[in-house]
């Protein structure tokens, strides 16, 4: 729209990164995790997993880890290669492998070279043609003290809800 003669357009929308953690420990050191024994339990059988979750970030946490609005969202993923590498470096950030909006790519070479030149480290399936899942991960958000569900995805919310009923 044009303001006093000045052409403006709207601003992105500000998406914090995914961080991706080798463990509950490494979470712990960057966000407050919920330590009631239905929730523990719940993580404990969803991880390593495409869940994902978006907790309070801790006072010290780095700031440009945490949103706006003060939260952290973690997974833990079921990789093989990126569990080894996780392992030894903790946590890493994350983005997607499509442009928000856009379909998610099934192989790699399907991905935007708009974001393969924005990434510094690629990890794979050991096989090219392996086709990985296109359904993102499901999102929960605990930052306020109360379980929210954020996105439908791969772990269908009665599963969640049946984990931590039990």
């Amino acid at each position: 729209r044009n303001v006093t003669g000045v052409q403006t357009c709207a601003l992105p929308i500000y998406k914090p990164y995914l961080l991706l953690a080798g463990s509950l420990l490494d979470i712990e050191r960057y966000a407050h995790v919920p330590q009631q024994e239905a929730f523990l339990k719940m993580m404990k059988t969803l991880w390593p997993g495409p869940l994902t979750i978006i907790f309070k970030a801790r006072e010290d946490a780095p700031s440009f880890m945490a949103s706006q609005e003060g939260t952290i969202a973690f997974r833990i993923p079921k990789h093989i290669q990126l569990q080894a590498i996780l392992a030894q470096v903790g946590i890493l950030f994350s983005t997607s492998a499509n442009i928000s909006g856009q379909p998610v790519p099934e192989r790699y070479k399907d991905v935007s070279s708009f974001i393969k030149e924005g990434v510094a480290l690629s990890v794979l399936p050991e096989k090219e043609e392996e086709v990985q899942s296109t359904i993102p991960s499901t999102i929960i958000d605990v930052s306020k003290g109360a379980l929210e569900f954020v996105r439908q995805g791969a772990i269908r919310l009665e599963i969640i809800k049946a984990c931590l009923l039990e």
